[in-house]
């Protein structure tokens, strides 16, 4: 009796088995591609603003906000970290800090930036419950990391309207000084 019952088991075990580790490897194979499909939106941001000289607010919400609990859009499963470094001096750029410098330009509000500003963006994606699991049997969780750097080639912050006796044609106003 003890014999059917371990064959029963080792059975099931296998079946289990045979079904977990192939759908284990196939979410980390996806995980991977999202992960690559993340850093490819965020570099398309990252020259956008470049060639740019700005940020725009809806550009700003979609990279800035906590991405992991909106749960919306493919930047939902990582962590964006945002630097503007001007002058020597690094700061991280929060919606916080963007809402209460932006500006409006042609009828949006944005975020303008100097030229030659950088933007260094740390990209993150931390192991899920799956990963986690998996690689507890097969060795150290793999670290999902990229950083990429844009240097502001033509910053609005130059080419906006401030002393050419213009007031008041919204060009380059500061929301303070509205």
């Amino acid at each position: 009796m003890m014999g059917k019952l371990a064959k029963c088991i080792d059975l099931m075990a296998a079946v289990f088995l045979m079904f977990l580790f192939p759908a284990v490897c196939i979410h980390i194979r996806m995980r991977d591609r999202l992960f690559d499909m993340c850093v490819a939106r965020v570099r398309e941001y990252g020259e956008m603003m470049q060639k740019q000289g700005y940020l725009s607010m809806d550009a700003a919400r979609y990279l800035l906000e906590t991405n992991m609990e909106s749960g919306a859009g493919i930047l939902c499963a990582v962590e964006i970290t945002l630097l503007q470094e001007r002058g020597g001096e690094s700061r991280p750029l929060t919606m916080k800090t963007v809402g209460e410098n932006d500006c409006s330009y042609m009828g949006v509000d944005v975020y303008p930036f100097s030229c030659g500003d950088g933007l260094l963006f740390t990209i993150r994606m931390p192991a899920d419950g799956f990963e986690q699991a998996y690689y507890y049997f097969c060795g150290a969780v793999p670290k999902r990391e990229y950083s990429c750097y844009f240097s502001v080639r033509d910053g609005l912050a130059e080419r906006m309207l401030w002393g050419d006796g213009e007031e008041g044609t919204g060009v380059g106003q500061n929301r303070a000084g509205e």
